[in-house]
């Protein structure tokens, strides 16, 4: 795959352009600067992004979601499954359409899946639910109180 770096402006661009792919970048980024190994879980698995060795050698997974705009829906399509993943990181990754975002804008919201499971069942219940996502909204913590999630890379295991 040596080819594609000599493509960078080709490559920078079609990067630029999805933002699932920047998420799952900049989460994998951030925890190669934690000291954990990061590498991509299989092609298409189900709620499912990044596979995760501690630097204590627990592996684990992280399914990753990713928005440019505040207030946009991350889309999940059915409920988290603790199963498949430990984690779900939300990424708010503001930028112009075909650029890459200032990491220093920002912001990750690491999340439990049962706790990720918890807030979609809680916004869902009894209903069928005709777009099924989880807003920024939906993570934001009550107004006064602290962010239980934001930058929480320490629940990450050890």
């Amino acid at each position: 795959m040596d080819w594609i770096y000599r493509h960078p402006r080709l490559l920078e661009s079609i990067l630029a352009r999805s933002s699932g792919a920047i998420g799952e970048l900049m989460v994998a980024e951030e925890l190669a600067n934690m000291g954990y190994r990061a590498g991509p879980a299989s092609i298409n698995a189900r709620q499912c992004d990044i596979r995760v060795i501690s630097p204590r050698g627990t592996e684990f997974s992280i399914e990753v979601k990713t928005v440019k705009v505040r207030g946009a829906p991350y889309l999940v399509r059915q409920c988290p499954d603790p199963s498949v993943s430990s984690f779900w990181v939300f990424v708010h990754a503001p930028r112009a359409h075909d650029e890459f975002p200032d990491p220093r804008q920002m912001a990750f919201r690491v999340v439990k899946t049962q706790e990720t499971a918890r807030i979609w069942q809680n916004k869902f219940e009894g209903k069928e639910p005709k777009a099924a996502d989880i807003t920024w909204r939906d993570l934001q913590a009550l107004k006064g109180q602290p962010d239980p999630w934001f930058d929480r890379w320490d629940q990450l295991p050890q």
